[in-house]
């Protein structure tokens, strides 16, 4: 293609790049920030695409915050034509593509005729098809690869055998390339061009793993005899097998091997740098694969969310990646070589289970064999990476605003540090170049690992100079295009000033302009000069009536003479008709529009933008402004820079051009806005782990509280239900009932424990946050007070209704331990439950106030200032922990002293062990609250374990409670209806209970027996009757002489209470021995009623105390007790033991105590035979009917114990007076009995 119609394309182009630079313009959004993740670029592949391409889309992607859909589709059929065909405009908002063939081309090309809204980025193959037409294209130089391949295999040949190179063979196994062809074409012409004439050149193809081995037969023929000087090889994957043949056929040192690296894949790039180091190959050209697609996507993610493009060189239309000729001199490390591989992994983006990325390479040993290597490429971590930038535009200058803030803004999507200062303005230039050159210095001296920087002054070149020879990467920016390349820098990024000026020729030409004039308001600058050269070349290329008129020199802020002079120069070339301006700056654009307001017919166009030239292009007064798009030129040297740290790939061209970009319309609202922040874009943040309690655990919370919650159902209903029966009386229904409200109110907390939110204040795209509320945060808020609400009030019910259970437990023990009569109401617990739900309250209620639960999110990690963890939780500001501890310690106390309670009357048994149950359901209570709260604090972090710790104690504490209070009552009616004999009768025998070890035992049986009947008399009169075994007594009377009762004998119980009877009975008492004994105490009383006998039975059971007496105290104890001796009650007891029927005991016990108001107690006649188990008799003898006594008769004679057991035919038996009362024991304790049976509730 010859210059002219490369100067045709680029017209095409550069119109194109206008055109859809302002339609996309329009679609920006950039109030208050460009959200980049809403675009979308489509990047259409062939299927042999290597995942290292992919990777390096994937990374720019991420690095850009852009979504890049990869469709990969077969190359050479129909596949990649239709995914290219069905592309919707609609959808995507660029196209990133590569051409392997003219079907993939053609392709393309129509598309981009048919949706010229859409821009079209290229990388690799088709760049001579399409690169004038696309908006941006990175390629490999293949002509330059096939000159410099020619070139360096005739110098290689030249050394060694000081030969020239004129056989040469191109050796293939899979088609070749468009960029191998053109390479070896070009390797043909450079032959001609180093004067070889004529040789043998052989383009030579074998199969690859044929199955029959004909392909390693000709291979085989190829080296046979070592026929060629050098063999470059168009396959790397195939080199394996090309070097193990070359050794076989002994041309290791007649044949050099040289390769052409794969354009599309890097993979086999390791073991081509392996076979360099070993010396089997000469070198290889690296396309660089990697820099063309990173570029590319790059460039379409720029421009779809700025409008912002470089412009393509005029002569090749764009940009080269390579070649990079690399040899034993330059061979990347086995490190780089796996990175290049891996597609140079970033660690910012990388899998955090490992830091590192691993590969297996398939190399060639010294001895030409196969071998397997592994080889590890770490992550680069590019916050490490530190640039530098030290730019001349000071603080005042507008213009480099957009500069700054595009390096800023690529350093964020890049995650490396920028170490760029803006000077302030000062007197003299002069000053800002030496503070320039002093940074730069520093700078480098430091080691920093790349530098950007303006060259405005040989001050400044100095410096950049040190720089260079310190291996610093440098890139030049807006100034010093001349020094920069006479300094051997990689870049300058910058507008190419000559082809702007040629362009606006162009544009004024083509609007009627007849003679061009350039204004130079800056005159001798070179920039302005290279302006002016190619508006001038323009004119002259055209030809025909179009002339040049001159150059003239303006002051950029002096009106007057700046008309003035233009006029002067303008009039002495013969007046206005058909004259051009080409303005140069924008400071000087108010001038220029007071010149075009004199003379109104004149066309004129001027270099850079801004407000004033906006508006002046919508009135129709100005053509154009040529933006050299100061924003890349702060964008690009960042980019290619960090590319360059840690890739080691750079572009090979010098200039990268930022302009010239033609802005011919006026810009959409939108647009002023992108170009008045500066195109800000919104935080790339990273997705933020909110660490919201999952869905699955939240169901498990809410399946736990309806577990509770059915639970309770059963429990309610089940004590409705059976609310009559003797089971459910004898607990109190109102107490069960309030046990199962509590535990309910206490599990809704479980519900509340679930709600959450994001943060307190929304937020917008860019993660700032707004002045408005989180909707949700008001129902959040309650929800956390609602937790310590629920829980608490749920808690204080369910435990005091428990506490009120021992509460009375207790009193009831203290008054049997203490012989008083006590009659226990619910007057007696209320105040208790009253008090505790009041202190409850009251602490919440004060929390509520003053400190109030209120919900906060918690930052715990966060990158380059974002947020990536954070954890939700319920705060009470700085005085709100004081209200929680003081809520548990309270909790703690009151659950504290129920087990004290507990342990207390910790051997109290009743017919359902129901205070055993209440006891455990306390202690339960009281480990749950204790390691809860510990547990809670420690993984306060972690709001998965809090949620399921704290659910699931709510659960256990309130679950357990219903379980051990209602469980054993169900089981107990269950046994009752399936055994009705169980259920107690109207005449009922409690309880029989083993006898303790090391209690004085009568008969040897080891069983006392204790208990209470309730017998009907035929007068309708109800008869109440206890027994009491030895020890039981016993322990009455140990406890009253420990607590030094004034008349013991006046509290103890007498064995038989007759209702409706005055009668007095003198007590029983049975003693023990002076040894240790496990003393108890047990009252029983029958409630009658029409339809069930209630038995409410309590028992007490002492500590093991030990209690030594003298044999004289005894005696005396005895004797205030009503008994003359100790013998005498055992004699007594003696007989009751020795009859093992009750109806049999009972009678001795009524003939013992009779009903005559004496205080002497008298002996039935007693048949010895009857009393044993294996009497025939089976009766007792009635006692002997006295008749009335005086109360101051003489008792009878004591009869010795063994008298009465050898007695057969009866007896009597008197016991001496005694000097108590019993008429007045026998009220006292028939107003008890009284109360025991018709008030008391048992627990």
């Amino acid at each position: 293609m010859n210059c002219f119609f490369c100067h045709v394309w680029r017209c095409l182009g550069t119109l194109l790049v206008v055109t859809m630079t302002v339609t996309v313009a329009v679609d920006l959004d950039c109030d208050p920030c460009i959200d980049r993740s809403a675009f979308l670029i489509r990047a259409i592949l062939p299927t042999t695409t290597s995942r290292t391409i992919l990777d390096t889309l994937r990374q720019t992607g991420r690095d850009m915050n852009v979504a890049i859909d990869i469709v990969q589709a077969d190359a050479d059929g129909n596949g990649m034509v239709q995914a290219i065909r069905v592309t919707d405009p609609n959808t995507v908002n660029a196209l990133v593509v590569t051409a392997p063939n003219e079907a993939v081309a053609a392709a393309v090309e129509m598309y981009m005729l048919e949706n010229p809204t859409v821009p079209v980025f290229g990388w690799g193959w088709g760049y001579e098809q399409l690169a004038a037409q696309s908006l941006g294209w990175i390629t490999d130089h293949a002509d330059e690869g096939g000159r410099m391949t020619a070139q360096e295999l005739h110098a290689r040949v030249q050394e060694q055998s000081n030969a020239t190179l004129n056989s040469v063979a191109l050796l293939h196994s899979r088609p070749l390339s468009e960029a191998s062809t053109t390479r070896w074409d070009a390797f043909l012409e450079e032959q001609t061009t180093l004067g070889v004439v004529g040789g043998r050149y052989n383009v030579l193809s074998f199969p690859a793993n044929n199955p029959e081995d004909s392909g390693m037969e000709q291979l085989t023929n190829v080296f046979r005899n070592c026929p060629y000087q050098a063999v470059v090889v168009a396959d790397p994957f195939v080199l394996d097998d090309i070097i193990r043949v070359r050794a076989a056929e002994n041309c290791d040192d007649r044949t050099l091997l040289a390769v052409f690296l794969d354009d599309t894949d890097a993979f086999s790039n390791p073991m081509v740098y392996q076979a360099i180091t070993r010396q089997q190959v000469a070198f290889c050209l690296n396309g660089q694969v990697h820099l063309q697609v990173t570029l590319a996507a790059l460039m379409a993610a720029v421009y779809v969310t700025t409008g912002k493009v470089v412009a393509m060189p005029i002569e090749s239309s764009t940009y080269w990646s390579g070649p990079l000729l690399i040899n034993a001199r330059n061979v990347p490390s086995d490190t780089a070589a796996s990175c290049e591989q891996s597609a140079f992994p970033v660690c910012s983006f990388f899998d955090q289970s490992s830091s590192s990325f691993q590969t297996g390479l398939e190399t060639t040993t010294e001895d030409g064999t196969s071998g397997s290597v592994s080889t590890t490429c770490p992550c680069t971590e590019r916050r490490e990476i530190r640039i530098g930038g030290v730019l001349h535009g000071d603080t005042t200058d507008a213009f480099w605003d957009p500069v700054f803030a595009a390096a800023r803004q690529v350093a964020t999507d890049m995650h490396i540090q920028l170490d760029l200062v803006r000077y302030q303005p000062q007197v003299s230039m002069s000053l800002i170049y030496e503070q320039m050159a002093a940074r730069i210095r520093n700078l480098c001296d430091s080691g920093v690992d790349g530098l950007f920087v303006t060259i405005p002054d040989d001050t400044v070149l100095a410096a950049v100079q040190r720089c260079h020879e310190l291996r610093v990467p440098v890139v030049s920016v807006n100034s010093g295009q001349t020094a920069s390349q006479a300094l051997g820098l990689p870049h300058h990024i910058g507008q190419d000033e000559y082809s702007g000026g040629y362009g606006g020729a162009e544009r004024l030409i083509a609007a009627g302009m007849k003679r061009g004039y350039c204004v130079d308001h800056a005159f001798g600058n070179t920039a302005l000069q290279e302006r002016c050269q190619g508006f001038r070349d323009a004119i002259a290329a055209h030809g025909g009536d179009v002339t040049f008129g001159s150059h003239i020199s303006v002051p950029s802020d002096n009106q007057e003479q700046y008309v003035i002079n233009v006029t002067e120069a303008v009039e002495a070339d013969g007046g206005w008709e058909g004259v051009g301006l080409l303005g140069f700056g924008a400071d000087p654009i108010p001038s220029l529009l007071r010149v075009l307001g004199e003379h109104p017919n004149v066309v004129a166009g001027t270099f850079d933008t801004s407000d004033v030239l906006f508006e002046a292009i919508r009135n129709g007064k100005v053509l154009f402004g040529i933006d050299q798009q100061p924003f890349l030129q702060g964008k690009m040297p960042v980019y290619l820079l960090a590319y360059m740290v840690y890739t080691q790939q750079a572009l090979t061209n010098h200039v990268i051009q930022s302009g010239p970009s033609f802005v011919e319309e006026f810009p959409s609202d939108a647009q002023q806005i992108c170009e008045a922040n500066f195109f800000a874009v919104c935080p790339d943040r990273p997705e933020e782990d909110m660490t919201y309690i999952p869905n699955s655990l939240l169901a498990l919370g809410y399946a736990l509280f309806g577990m509770l919650a059915l639970a309770c159902l059963i429990a309610v209903t089940w004590t409705y239900k059976y609310r009559e029966k003797w089971v459910v009386r004898i607990s109190q229904p109102m107490f069960l009932d309030l046990v199962v409200f509590g535990c309910l109110v206490s599990g809704l907390s479980i519900v509340f424990m679930g709600f959450q939110t994001s943060y307190r204040k929304d937020r917008d795209d860019s993660g700032e946050f707004l002045d408005s509320d989180n909707p949700d945060i008001g129902k959040v808020d309650a929800g956390c007070m609602a937790v310590p609400w629920f829980y608490g009030l749920g808690f204080v019910i369910t435990f005091s209704a428990l506490f009120a259970k021992i509460h009375r437990v207790r009193l009831i023990y203290r008054a049997g331990l203490q012989m008083q009569r006590k009659q226990v109401t619910l007057a007696d617990v209320i105040p208790v439950m009253a008090i505790m739900f009041a202190i409850e309250v009251a602490i919440l209620l004060t929390w509520q106030i003053i400190a109030p639960l209120r919900w906060d999110r918690e930052i715990i990690e966060e990158i380059d200032g974002f947020a990536t963890v954070s954890v939700g939780s319920c705060e009470g500001g700085e005085t709100g922990w004081r209200f929680y501890a003081g809520l548990v310690i309270f909790h703690v106390l009151c659950l504290f002293y129920a087990l004290v309670l507990c342990f207390q009357t910790k051997d109290i048994n009743s017919d359902f062990a129901e205070s055993s149950f209440v006891s455990l359901a306390v202690v339960f209570m009281f480990q749950v609250l204790v390691l809860t709260v510990p547990i809670s604090a420690l993984v306060r972090d972690n709001t998965d374990v809090l949620y399921f710790v704290q659910a699931t104690a709510v659960f256990l504490q309130n679950f357990t409670v219903l379980f051990l209070i209602f469980v054993p009552k169900m089981l107990r009616m269950s046994e009752d209806q399936r055994n009705p004999a169980s259920r107690p009768s109207r005449t009922t025998s409690l309880r029989r209970q083993p006898r303790q070890s090391g209690s004085a035992h009568l008969n040897g049986r080891g069983t006392s027996w204790a208990g209470a009947s309730l017998t009907d008399r035929e007068d309708g009169t109800t008869s109440r009757q206890l027994r009491y075994s030895e020890d039981e007594l016993s322990a009455i009377w140990e406890e009253g002489s420990r607590r030094s009762f004034d008349n013991i004998a006046e509290r103890a119980p007498v064995k038989s209470v007759e209702s409706g009877s005055s009668s007095e009975r003198a007590p029983v008492v049975s003693g023990a021995s002076g040894s240790s004994v496990r003393r108890s105490v047990r009252f029983s009383a029958v409630e009658k009623s029409d339809d069930v006998s209630v038995s409410s039975e309590f028992e007490a059971v002492a500590n093991n105390q030990r209690h030594q007496l003298s044999p004289d105290e005894v005696e005396s104890e005895w004797e205030e007790l009503g008994f003359p001796s100790k013998d005498k009650a055992q004699m007594i007891f003696d007989l009751l033991q020795r009859s093992t029927d009750a109806e049999r005991r009972k009678t001795i016990l009524k003939g013992l105590l009779d009903e005559s108001p004496t205080e002497y107690s008298t002996v039935p006649t007693v048949d010895p035979e009857s009393l044993s188990p294996e009497g025939t008799g089976g009766k007792v003898a009635q006692p002997v009917d006295r008749g009335e006594q005086s109360q101051e008769a003489e008792p009878p004679e004591e009869v010795p114990p063994e008298t009465l057991a050898a007695t057969t035919n009866g007896g009597a038996l008197s016991s001496k007076p005694t000097n108590v009362s019993p008429r007045a024991f026998s009220d006292h304790l028939k107003s008890g009995l009284s109360e025991l049976g018709e008030d008391s509730f048992f627990l």
